[in-house]
């Protein structure tokens, strides 16, 4: 098992695919060896992306992604 955990950044609201350099990152979590990793954060109105990832460059693992809102949103 690997240390996993999330990154949060706001992409361009032109941005429809691809991201060509890395963006600012809005929030990171921890790194940790768990099935399950928690993140809140309020967000102003745009477009994100939800990238998990390990901690270790290169290492691929299958992930489960859950969005939870307390607003109707357009989640793709």
């Amino acid at each position: 098992c690997y240390n996993a955990g999330l990154v949060l950044m706001q992409v361009e609201e032109n941005r429809r695919t691809r991201m060509h350099e890395p963006l600012p990152v809005v929030k990171s979590s921890k790194f940790k060896n768990s099935r399950s990793i928690f993140m809140r954060q309020n967000l102003t109105k745009g477009q994100y992306v939800v990238l998990p990832c390990t901690f270790e460059p290169g290492k691929q693992l299958e992930f489960l992604l859950r969005l939870y809102t307390d607003e109707d949103n357009k989640a793709k």
